[in-house]
C-alpha cells in the first residue's frame, strides 16, 4: 500500500458497520504501511489501545473470528482465545525447532564417527581425540578464541573437512592433538548452531567410549 489515505477514508466510512474481526483485518494493511496506531486512532474516533487489541485478535483461529462476527463471543473473549492460540503456535514452533536441532545433532555425531573411523590413527585414539577437541572448543568459546567467519552457504561437509585440515607435523608417533584440532575446526564450521555442535560432540564422545562403536556405524 503506497498511499494509505484512500484506505483510511474507506475505513472511516465503513468503520461503524464492521464487526471487530473485520475492523482488525481492515486496519492491518494500514498499520503495515507505516501508519502508527496513535495516528490512525483519532481518524477512526477510537483509542490506540483498541487498535492494538484488534490486531491481537487477528491471531485467533478462523472459527473464533467467525463466532465474533456473529456476536456469539465478545471481543474480550476473542482476544483471550487469540492469546491462547498464539501461545500454542509459539510452543509448537519451539518444539519443532528443538526436534530439528536434535536430528541435526544426531546426524552430526554420525559425521564425526565416520570421520574418526576413516583414519586408523584417529580411530585407535577416538575417545582421546573427541575429548581434546571438545575441550579446545569449550576453551575457545569461553576465552573468545573461536575461529573467525563461517563456511559458505551450501558448502558440503567433505569440503569443510578438507579445507580445515591443519598443517601436519611429520613424526613417528600419533599426534592426537593434531587430530583433535582438525576435528574442532571442521565441526565448528560444519555446525554453526552451537546447540547442534555440542549435541553432536557429546553424542559422538559417548559412542566412542564404547569399544564396539565402529561396528555400530
Amino acid at each position: 500500500m503506497n498511499d494509505p489515505s484512500p484506505a483510511i477514508a474507506d475505513l472511516q466510512a465503513r468503520w461503524h458497520t464492521l464487526r471487530d474481526p473485520d475492523r482488525a483485518l481492515a486496519i492491518l494493511p494500514i498499520i503495515r504501511s507505516g501508519v502508527s496506531g496513535r495516528r490512525l486512532a483519532p481518524m477512526l474516533n477510537c483509542t490506540p489501545s483498541l487498535l492494538h487489541r484488534l490486531i491481537r485478535c487477528i491471531q485467533a483461529a478462523p472459527e473464533d473470528l467467525e463466532l465474533a462476527r456473529q456476536c456469539k463471543i465478545s471481543t474480550n473473549e476473542l482476544e483471550r482465545r487469540a492469546t491462547r492460540a498464539k501461545a500454542l503456535r509459539d510452543a509448537s514452533h519451539q518444539e519443532v525447532q528443538i526436534l530439528k536441532r536434535l536430528e541435526k545433532a544426531a546426524k552430526g555425531a554420525q559425521d564425526i564417527l565416520r570421520w574418526l573411523e576413516s583414519d586408523p590413527a584417529a580411530a585407535g585414539n577416538a575417545e582421546q581425540v573427541a575429548q581434546e577437541a571438545r575441550f579446545m572448543l569449550n576453551l575457545a568459546e569461553q576465552t573468545g578464541g573461536l575461529p573467525p567467519g563461517t563456511a559458505p552457504v551450501g558448502m558440503q561437509i567433505k569440503e569443510i573437512i578438507q579445507l580445515t585440515r591443519p598443517i601436519e607435523l611429520k613424526d613417528d608417533g600419533v599426534d592426537v592433538g593434531w587430530f583433535a584440532k582438525w576435528l574442532a575446526l571442521w565441526t565448528f564450521y560444519a555446525y554453526p548452531d552451537r546447540s547442534v555442535l555440542w549435541g553432536a560432540m557429546d553424542q559422538a564422545l559417548s559412542r566412542v567410549q564404547s569399544r564396539y562403536w565402529m561396528s555400530s556405524l
